[in-house]
């Protein structure tokens, strides 16, 4: 209910890092494993971006995600350390359990945090005037989703 809050309540950058590439910028956690060569910097609004290659996005659909500074600095930083970004998703589901616990908030699994995104990515794009339609494609996009009906799950 409160994704900003849950991070905060993470006990490592680590887990943070993962967390938001998946509230910030919509990366299923399957696609949060991420090597140097993925990294594009920071973009003209200050954003960074990231490519998710066909290896490692659900049906090769390859896109870019967008995630704030902190959270792409920090995922740089860690992969100029160790080489790659890859945390265990057995240990981050239960960071991210006891997370939801420490701020008093319901346990709904990493996939809260896509849910999350979707729902704000469609309010952010209609308050700037896009259609229905318009937005769910341009989420839907920015899921790795072939199909908006797919994406729409997560708006109910």
């Amino acid at each position: 209910t409160s994704p900003n809050q849950l991070t905060d309540a993470l006990q490592t950058d680590t887990y943070k890092i993962k967390a938001n590439l998946m509230h910030e910028g919509g990366a299923r956690i399957s696609e949060t494993f991420l090597k140097a060569n993925q990294l594009r910097g920071i973009n003209e609004n200050g954003l960074g971006v990231i490519h998710l290659a066909a290896y490692n996005a659900k049906g090769g659909l390859e896109r870019d995600i967008y995630v704030s500074k902190w959270t792409y600095e920090n995922l740089a930083t860690h992969i100029r350390l160790h080489g790659i970004f890859n945390v265990n998703d057995k240990s981050y589901r239960s960071a991210l359990q006891k997370a939801a616990h420490d701020s008093s908030q319901p346990y709904t699994g990493p996939h809260g945090l896509r849910w999350n995104f979707a729902q704000r990515r469609m309010n952010e794009l209609q308050e700037k005037g896009h259609t229905y339609e318009h937005a769910l494609f341009i989420v839907s996009h920015e899921m790795g989703h072939s199909r908006p009906d797919i994406t729409e799950r997560y708006l109910k």
